[in-house]
């Protein structure tokens, strides 16, 4: 507690225009500024028992009361120093208010400025990226017709080939087959011709054994 009321006593004694209550402050024009000290009017002695009573010791309590007693007053603010530190700090908050609102004005102006040069970017990459989707498209289709052309031609060139060679086989095949055909009939015909002649030489040796049982018959 001693340190700190002799801290209070030294920022007090030696601070030059310091804010302070302007009730408690003596100004100029009262007390006149003819260079000599003007110090505080109080009872050292009721403030040195103050002081005692809160626990200081009675020396350090009597020499903190005479510090206070010989501060002097025109070291401390007056009321109107008061009013144009108000002032100024008034002008100071308006002027850095002005300059924060320009700031944050050009700082906007700014950043919808990057915002639309980004969504300028965006925009053009977005197109160049859909030309070359269509090109690409465009190129696939290109590919895929030209594949199924192709394809379409081998395949048809196929079905030729395969209908040339059906219809080679099946002729073939028919040639085959009359050939078989004519054939069958030489024998067919070969076969009728020997058993044309057979039975002719049987008909004609069943006449010759009639003929012979005739005429081994006895004469009627």
């Amino acid at each position: 507690m001693v340190a700190r009321i002799a801290g209070v006593v030294s920022l007090t004694q030696f601070q030059t225009k310091a804010p302070y209550s302007a009730d408690r402050c003596y100004s100029e024009a009262e007390h006149g500024s003819s260079g000599v000290m003007n110090a505080l009017n109080i009872d050292t002695l009721k403030l040195s028992r103050k002081l005692t009573a809160a626990g200081l010791e009675p020396a350090a309590a009597e020499a903190i009361a005479e510090v206070i007693r010989d501060v002097d007053t025109d070291d401390l603010a007056t009321r109107q120093d008061l009013q144009t530190t108000e002032q100024r700090l008034k002008q100071d908050i308006f002027a850095a208010r002005g300059d924060l609102q320009q700031e944050i004005s050009e700082l906007r102006s700014g950043l919808l400025q990057d915002f639309s040069n980004f969504k300028i970017e965006i925009q053009q990459d977005f197109s160049v990226f859909r030309s070359e989707m269509q090109q690409e498209n465009a190129a696939f289709r290109s590919e895929m017709q030209q594949e199924n052309a192709a394809f379409r031609n081998e395949l048809q060139q196929g079905n030729a080939a395969f209908r040339n060679e059906l219809r080679q086989e099946s002729s073939a095949l028919r040639s085959e087959l009359h050939q078989e055909i004519a054939a069958v009939r030489a024998d067919m015909r070969d076969m009728e011709n020997r058993l044309v002649i057979k039975m002719g030489g049987m008909i004609v040796g069943s006449l010759a054994i009639l003929t012979a049982l005739m005429r081994m018959m006895p004469p009627g």
